[in-house]
């Protein structure tokens, strides 16, 4: 069942989408920066990704986490640049 439940919310194409980004720059670097909306609703986030313009590294993001088992929502914990 783990198995299972990593596999529907893995990262990636076929559970989230990810429309094309907006480029952002600050004063000495650039940053893609990501819409992810899941393709299913068991246990998956919903937020924004900070993607690096030069080496692609996340410099930040900001979810929702998914719905805790008294059907609340909790905002994650972010990273921001």
């Amino acid at each position: 069942m783990q198995g299972e439940q990593r596999r529907q919310t893995a990262m990636g194409p076929k559970n989230y989408g990810i429309p094309p980004c907006n480029y952002e720059r600050t004063d000495d670097q650039g940053f893609y920066i990501l819409e992810v909306t899941p393709r299913i609703k068991i246990n998956s986030c919903r937020g924004r990704i900070w993607v690096d313009g030069q080496d692609f590294a996340v410099g930040a993001w900001k979810a929702n986490q998914p719905k805790t088992p008294r059907g609340g929502r909790s905002e994650m914990p972010s990273r921001h640049l």
